[in-house]
């Protein structure tokens, strides 16, 4: 028990808060798997904080599949009894239960909750494995290998192409809503505040003042920019102290790479917007009855019959000045 506890001080307390509501009908069954599968998670993800939820997630499914192995087996004690080839008839079972399969249709109520089981149950077998390799245990190694070995065989067709196909149907299916009210809203939100940037942008020289983001088409983690990342950071800031791996180094150059294009975009697009500005304002001291009189001039002058649009900006601009 000392060793089960060690292994749950060191899982994060956001994790760890989330898995207690289930720790007193899962302790009678066993739950040291349950949370050595945390542990595992937690030093893959866990230097991630946004990464902690999905992580009492995972030990919270393999929790209810657990329980629901404990309804039909009540011999069953903990996850380590199912990682063997007799159980795993019944784990498959549990896994089609606990997902909400329809005998008659083949269709899944959570065809996700499968899929995700599936990997976690190989994970749980590795970590098995693992430990009856350092205990020199060769009778329940041989059967965690051969757990592992089974659900490519038989875990494809038995479950994963049902849940799967579960999936895709409801991609299909899914109709096609277009919030044309929120899209209007927002773009007029969007004027407000470009209108409202330019002004700014007139009166100062700041980069970091106004930076636009387009994402179209992104996944979350394609689009995710920590605010803290010392590579997304201003150069003047002088290099960061913050330590990286080695393993990370061609990723941070490929980040840098990014970053320097997108800031001499920015700079450029900068430099636009302020020539634009002061074109405008020096501009401003013309009346517009002398504009116009210069556009009719450069037409007559290239001899070239203004366009329809321009013709009718010509005429709106003509009704403007009238008395």
């Amino acid at each position: 028990m000392s060793g089960v506890v060690g292994c749950m001080l060191r899982l994060h307390p956001v994790a760890l808060s989330s898995f207690c509501h289930l720790v007193r009908r899962v302790v009678p069954l066993g739950w040291r798997r349950i949370v050595q599968y945390g542990e595992r998670m937690f030093a893959k993800l866990g230097h991630e904080r946004h990464q902690v939820g999905y992580i009492s997630q995972k030990m919270r499914e393999l929790a209810r599949l657990l329980l629901k192995i404990k309804e039909t087996k009540p011999d069953v004690k903990s996850l380590y009894d199912c990682i063997s080839p007799k159980q795993f008839d019944t784990v498959l079972e549990a896994v089609r239960n606990l997902a909400g399969l329809h005998p008659q249709t083949g269709k899944y109520k959570t065809p996700s909750l499968a899929l995700k089981l599936g990997h976690s149950l190989q994970t749980c077998a590795l970590i098995v494995k693992a430990e009856c390799i350092k205990s020199e245990d060769t009778v329940k190694e041989d059967q965690a290998d051969k757990f592992s070995k089974l659900p490519v065989i038989e875990w494809a067709h038995k479950v994963g192409t049902g849940a799967r196909t579960t999936l895709e149907e409801r991609k299909w299916n899914k109709p096609t809503c277009y919030h044309y009210q929120r899209t209007s809203q927002l773009h007029a939100k969007l004027s407000e505040v470009i209108e409202e940037k330019q002004k700014l942008l007139a009166l100062s020289d700041d980069v970091t003042a106004w930076v636009l983001w387009e994402f179209k088409d992104k996944k979350l983690d394609e689009i995710e920019v920590p605010l803290d990342d010392p590579s997304y950071t201003d150069e003047s800031e002088g290099e960061s102290e913050v330590p990286y791996d080695e393993e990370d180094f061609e990723t941070e150059d490929k980040d840098k790479m990014k970053f320097t294009k997108v800031k001499k975009r920015v700079t450029a697009l900068h430099q636009l917007k302020r020539e634009a500005v002061l074109k405008k304002e020096s501009d401003g001291e013309e009346t517009k009855q002398q504009q116009l009189k210069k556009h009719f001039e450069k037409h007559i002058r290239v001899q070239r019959v203004p366009r329809k649009s321009q013709c009718e900006a010509l005429t709106r601009n003509i009704q403007l000045l009238q008395p």
